[in-house]
């Protein structure tokens, strides 16, 4: 669970910065972050990929084939259930609660409300899994920096009780994905599951690239079925 803990040290220090007054990070420096993260994600997602490919026993074509094949039933899957739509609606109600940047008495359910919303970015699950399952935290360090540089934005208003709040909310969300991929890797290796899931959740990471860098929207959340599907299909495909 090493990215959880460079989320909560990331959170903390944006929290320090905010109390010393430092100002806000201007567009184009926004901009340029958002690039470099970009970047960053497609390097964790490509690799891990390829790591998941080498590792793998089989045709490399019959596992690119599981873990595409997966990809597409999983976005027809969230489509048809509105997994997208459903988080948008709940990220708005959450939203309307947010703590006031102007004021230095927010409540801790405004603070709550925040963590919330930063720990159901949809990249929080394939980004924890990698990290759970095979160490690779790089991609969650991408969304790390994304939640410090929305809570810098928060600046003086953000106190240190919201802080430790927020870093409540995100710790347990992502710990219970990672612990949870931890403890069942050696269950999905003894099935032939493990690398397929692996490199299912390196492909969506990829798929957030483009909403990464600020190019385009990306329905991360309507590709979750994706994971279920590529362990169903590693396992049945003859």
């Amino acid at each position: 669970m090493t990215g959880t803990a460079i989320n909560a040290a990331l959170l903390i220090a944006m929290t320090l910065i905010a109390h010393l007054g430092c100002p806000p990070i201007s567009a184009s420096q926004s901009n340029q972050l958002r690039w470099l993260l970009a970047g960053l994600a497609l390097y964790s997602g490509v690799s891990t990929l390829y790591g998941a490919l080498e590792a793998t026993r089989e045709s490399p074509f019959r596992f690119l084939a599981i873990v595409f094949l997966a990809l597409l039933l999983g976005n027809l899957s969230g489509r048809l259930m509105g997994l997208q739509k459903q988080l948008n609606r709940l990220g708005t109600q959450f939203t309307k609660r947010f703590p006031s940047p102007r004021s230095l008495q927010n409540s801790a359910r405004s603070w709550l409300s925040l963590g919330v919303v930063l720990a159901l970015n949809p990249m929080t699950l394939p980004a924890a899994i990698q990290d759970g399952l095979g160490g690779r935290w790089q991609s969650l360090v991408v969304k790390s920096v994304l939640d410090a540089a929305t809570m810098l934005s928060f600046g003086r208003s953000l106190t240190w009780t919201g802080c430790g709040l927020i870093i409540v909310v995100i710790g347990v969300w992502q710990s219970f994905w990672s612990l949870s991929a931890h403890l069942t890797s050696g269950w999905l290796k003894s099935y032939g599951m493990f690398n397929a899931v692996l490199a299912e959740a390196a492909l969506m990471v990829i798929c957030a690239v483009p909403a990464i860098a600020g190019i385009r929207k990306a329905s991360l959340a309507d590709l979750t079925p994706a994971l279920p599907c590529a362990a169903l299909l590693a396992a049945l495909w003859p």
